[in-house]
C-alpha cells in the first residue's frame, strides 16, 4: 500500500475517536525522507504534509460527509503558498487547517505550518467541488460546505 493512502487511513481511523471540529491540528514531525541535501525539508514536502491536513480537516470537521451526501468531489486548482522558516531533521510541527472564505465557485483553505520558532509555512488552498465530473455552482459550494466556514487565523 502507497505510504500516502497509508497515511490518509491511519488519519480516518484516528478522527473516529477525535471530537469534531473545524479547526484540524496535525501534529507531526519531518521524516528523514523529507529532507533535501541542504538538511531541510525539501520545498515539495511542504505540499505533502498540508495535503494530510485537509484530509484531516475533512475528516474531523465532518465535510467528508457532506461530500459524500452531496455526491461532490474537492479538487485543488491553485496553492500559494510561503516559506518563512526551514524545519530541520526531526522537527515538530503543526498542521493549522481551516476552510476561511468561498471566492463564487472556489472554496479559500488557510493552512499554517507551525513549529517552534513560530511560522514555517503559510498557503492559501483553492478547490472547486465537482459532480459527475463538472464543477458545481457557486450555491451548491455554500450548501455544502457553510457550515464548515470560520476565521482565518488572527481575522
Amino acid at each position: 500500500m502507497p505510504a500516502a493512502l497509508r497515511s490518509i487511513l491511519a488519519l480516518a481511523l484516528r478522527s473516529l475517536r477525535a471530537e469534531r471540529t473545524l479547526v484540524s491540528e496535525l501534529r507531526h514531525k519531518t521524516r528523514w525522507s523529507t529532507i533535501d541535501l541542504n538538511g531541510h525539508m525539501n520545498y515539495a514536502s511542504y505540499l505533502e504534509e498540508m495535503e494530510l491536513g485537509r484530509w484531516d480537516w475533512a475528516f474531523r470537521s465532518g465535510a467528508l460527509a457532506a461530500f459524500y451526501r452531496s455526491r461532490t468531489r474537492p479538487v485543488v486548482v491553485s496553492v500559494s503558498i510561503e516559506y518563512r522558516r526551514e524545519l530541520k531533521p526531526g522537527a515538530r510541527f503543526t498542521i493549522d487547517t481551516r476552510l476561511v472564505a468561498f471566492e463564487r465557485r472556489l472554496a479559500v483553505f488557510r493552512q499554517i505550518m507551525l513549529g517552534s520558532a513560530g511560522v514555517h509555512a503559510s498557503a492559501d488552498v483553492r478547490a472547486l467541488l465537482l459532480r459527475r465530473g463538472k464543477v458545481v455552482d457557486a450555491d451548491t459550494v455554500a450548501q455544502v460546505l457553510g457550515p464548515f466556514v470560520v476565521p482565518a487565523p488572527g481575522a
